[in-house]
C-alpha cells in the first residue's frame, strides 16, 4: 500500500518505486480516500522523470496495447488542466492532419477538468471508438486515423475515475494522459498546462525516443492560442519561443476560441470548422497547430509555409470529408 508519509515528505522515487505507487492506484484496492490523499500529495511535489516512466510503465502494464507493426503515426493530445475551456482544438488539429495525410492515433478520454473532452465530442460526431487492440489495429489499416478512448485501453482507470471526478482538478493523470497511448506513437503534439510541465515532458519524450512538440501558450494554454506568444520545446530545435507574430497575425482575445456549452454543440463548432465555415479566429488557431505538428512529421518544413498550407486545406473542406469518412 503507498507510504502517504513518503510522498508528503517530499522524497523522490525511483522507478520501480513509482511503478509501484500507480499499480496500488490502479488496482482497485485502496479506499477513495487514501486515494485522494495520494493524489493530493503528488499534486503539491514536483515530479521527477523517473517517477514518471514508472507511472507509464504500470498504466501500459495494466491496459492494452495496439501494435500497428511499426509504422509511424502521431499523437495530438494534451495534458488538459488549463481552465481554459476552449473548443477541442487538438481534436480538430488531429482530424486535419489525418486529411492532410499523416497518419494519427489519437488518444483521449472524456473532460474531467473541463467541460467537454476529446470523447465527449467524438462520440457526439457519432465516432464509434474500437474497444479492443484489433480493432484499433483494422480502423487504422483501413481508414489511415483512429481514436482511442483511453477507458477501453485502459480498464483499470475505472478504479480511480470518481475519485477524479469527485476532485475536479487536474492530478497526476493530466499528466499520464498523452504519455500513455497504447500505441506508443512515433511523432507526438502535445501541450501542457504549465512550464514545468513543459520540461517533464521535454525529458520524457526525449527518453522515450519520440519525435514530439511540446508546447505551452505564455498565458497558461496548452496548446498554440494565438492568444499570446508560446514556449516550444522540440525534439529537432529544443526549447525556443513561437510568437503569433510568426504567424503573420495579432494576438486573439481569449473569447475567440472559446468552446460551447454542450457536446452536442462543442461537436457542431468543430465541424464547422473543418468544413471551413468557422471563424477566421478558430480556423487560424488549428490551422497554426497543424503548422508546428507538420514540421515535426517533415523536418523539411518551414513554420510559416506550413501554416498556410494547413490553412488553405482547411478552408477547402476536405478535413470534414475526412471526418464523415470515420465515421461512416
Amino acid at each position: 500500500m503507498i507510504d502517504l508519509n513518503r510522498l508528503n515528505d517530499m522524497r523522490r522515487l525511483n522507478r520501480s518505486e513509482a511503478q509501484a505507487v500507480m499499480n496500488d492506484m490502479m488496482s482497485g484496492s485502496m479506499s477513495d480516500v487514501h486515494l485522494a490523499a495520494a493524489l493530493a500529495s503528488l499534486n503539491h511535489r514536483e515530479l521527477h522523470l523517473e517517477e514518471i516512466l514508472g507511472f507509464r510503465d504500470a498504466m501500459l502494464e495494466h491496459g492494452q496495447t495496439v501494435d500497428l507493426g511499426g509504422v509511424a503515426c502521431m499523437d495530438f493530445c494534451g495534458t488538459g488542466g488549463d481552465g481554459k475551456d476552449t473548443f477541442n482544438i487538438s481534436t480538430a488539429t488531429a482530424f486535419l492532419m489525418g486529411a492532410m495525410g499523416v497518419p494519427v492515433v489519437k488518444h483521449g478520454n472524456y473532460g474531467v477538468s473541463s467541460t467537454c473532452g476529446s470523447s465527449n465530442v467524438l462520440e457526439s460526431l457519432g465516432y464509434r471508438f474500437p474497444q479492443t487492440a484489433e480493432d484499433a489495429r483494422r480502423l487504422f489499416e483501413h481508414k489511415g486515423s483512429v481514436f482511442l478512448h483511453a477507458p477501453f485501453f485502459h480498464p483499470a482507470m475505472r478504479n480511480v475515475a470518481s475519485v477524479r471526478s469527485a476532485l475536479g482538478v487536474r492530478t497526476l493523470f493530466n499528466i499520464m494522459g498523452p504519455l500513455s497511448n497504447p500505441a506508443s506513437p512515433t511523432h507526438q503534439m502535445t501541450g501542457t498546462f504549465d512550464l514545468r510541465t513543459q520540461r517533464l515532458y521535454a525529458w520524457c519524450t526525449e527518453r522515450m525516443g519520440i519525435q514530439a512538440a511540446v508546447v505551452h501558450s505564455l498565458d497558461g494554454h496548452d496548446e498554440i492560442s494565438l492568444t499570446s506568444d508560446v514556449r516550444v520545446y522540440s525534439t529537432r530545435s529544443h526549447f525556443h519561443k513561437v510568437t503569433v507574430a510568426d504567424f503573420g497575425l495579432t494576438p486573439l482575445v481569449p473569447g475567440a476560441i472559446g468552446g460551447a456549452e454542450t457536446p452536442e454543440d462543442n461537436a457542431q463548432l468543430l465541424s464547422n470548422i473543418l468544413k471551413g465555415e468557422g471563424t477566421v479566429d478558430q480556423r487560424r488557431v488549428v490551422a497554426a497547430n497543424a503548422a508546428l505538428a507538420l514540421t515535426v512529421w517533415d523536418a523539411e518544413a518551414t513554420l510559416d509555409a506550413a501554416f498556410f498550407r494547413a490553412l488553405n486545406f482547411l478552408d477547402s473542406g476536405r478535413a470534414y470529408d475526412h471526418l464523415q469518412s470515420l465515421i461512416s
